[in-house]
C-alpha cells in the first residue's frame, strides 16, 4: 500500500511539472525588410518636354543637369551603406553620345567610393556583353527588372549588386524667384529627371531607388519653348516686315514707271 501510494504521488508531481513547463515556441520566420523607394515627383503641367538630342545646345545643358542629378543619387545611395559592396552600373536607358550618362554614373560611383569598401565592377568581356544584350531585349526602359535576370549577373564573379536606370525626361520652362515652375514666353530653365535603382544580385530584390531632378539656368533667351507665344510673335513680326518691304519695293517701282 505504501509503495502504491508513493507511485501515485510521484505520478501526480510529474504531471504538475509538465503542466508548468512552457511549450517550445516555433522560431519566428526571418522576414527581409522590404526595399523602400522614394516617391517619384510628378512633372509640373507647366513644364514642356523637349527633344534635347535634336539641339546641340540643349544637349550640352542637359549633360550638365543630368550629371548633377546622377551625383545627387550616388551620394545619397552610398551614404545608406547597404550590404552589397561590389556593384556594376548597367547602361542607362535613353542615354546619348555613346553612353555619356552611363559613364558619368560610373565615374561618380568610383570617385565617391574612394576610401570605402564599395567598389565598381569594370569587366567588359563576351559574357558580360551577352548579359547586357539580354537586359536590352527585356525591360531595359522600365523601372523594374525581373529577379531572375538580376540573378544571372551572379555568374559574373564578384558582382553583388547592379545599378540601372534611365533618363526619365528633359523639360524646358521658366523658374521665377518664388521657386515655382511656370511656362513663360522666354524659356530660362532646363530640367532633367533621372531614375536609378540598385538591386541585390543574390536575391534579385530592389535595395533602393528614386528619382533625382536637377536644373540649369540658360544664359540668355536664345532658346525658347517650341510653340510658345514668343516664337509665334517672332514669326508674325518677320512676316509683317516682309510684307512692308514688298509694298515699299512695289511703290518705288510704281513711281519709277509713272509717266512724267
Amino acid at each position: 500500500m505504501k509503495i502504491s501510494r508513493f507511485i501515485l504521488l510521484f505520478c501526480a508531481a510529474s504531471t504538475g511539472l509538465q503542466a508548468q513547463t512552457p511549450a517550445a515556441q516555433p522560431a519566428a520566420p526571418t522576414v527581409k525588410p522590404a526595399a523602400i523607394a522614394a516617391p517619384v515627383v510628378p512633372v509640373s503641367p507647366q513644364l514642356k518636354p523637349v527633344d534635347y538630342k535634336a539641339d546641340p545646345t540643349l544637349t550640352e545643358y542637359a549633360k550638365q543637369a543630368g550629371s548633377s542629378a546622377i551625383a545627387q543619387w550616388m551620394g545619397e545611395f552610398l551614404s545608406k551603406t547597404v550590404p552589397p559592396k561590389r556593384y556594376a552600373v548597367l547602361p542607362l536607358g535613353s542615354d546619348l553620345d555613346d553612353g555619356y550618362f552611363t559613364l558619368q554614373a560610373r565615374n561618380e560611383f568610383s570617385s565617391r567610393a574612394l576610401g570605402t569598401d564599395y567598389s565598381l565592377f569594370t569587366r567588359d568581356d563576351t559574357e558580360w556583353k551577352s548579359l547586357l544584350a539580354e537586359v536590352r531585349l527585356g525591360d531595359q526602359e522600365g523601372d523594374t527588372m525581373d529577379a531572375a535576370t538580376i540573378q544571372k549577373f551572379g555568374k559574373i564573379q564578384g558582382v553583388q549588386g547592379v545599378i540601372r536606370g534611365r533618363i526619365a525626361g528633359v523639360y524646358l520652362g521658366s523658374a521665377p524667384a518664388n521657386g515655382s515652375i511656370r511656362m513663360a514666353d522666354d524659356a530660362k530653365t532646363l530640367q532633367v529627371r533621372i531614375v536609378l535603382q540598385a538591386f541585390e544580385v543574390e536575391t534579385g530584390r530592389l535595395l533602393w531607388g528614386t528619382e533625382k531632378i536637377a536644373s540649369v539656368q540658360l544664359p540668355d533667351d536664345s532658346l525658347v519653348v517650341p510653340g510658345s507665344k514668343r516664337q509665334w510673335i517672332l514669326y508674325g513680326a518677320a512676316g509683317i516686315a516682309g510684307v512692308i518691304i514688298l509694298l515699299l519695293v512695289l511703290r518705288i517701282l510704281g513711281a519709277a514707271n509713272r509717266p512724267r
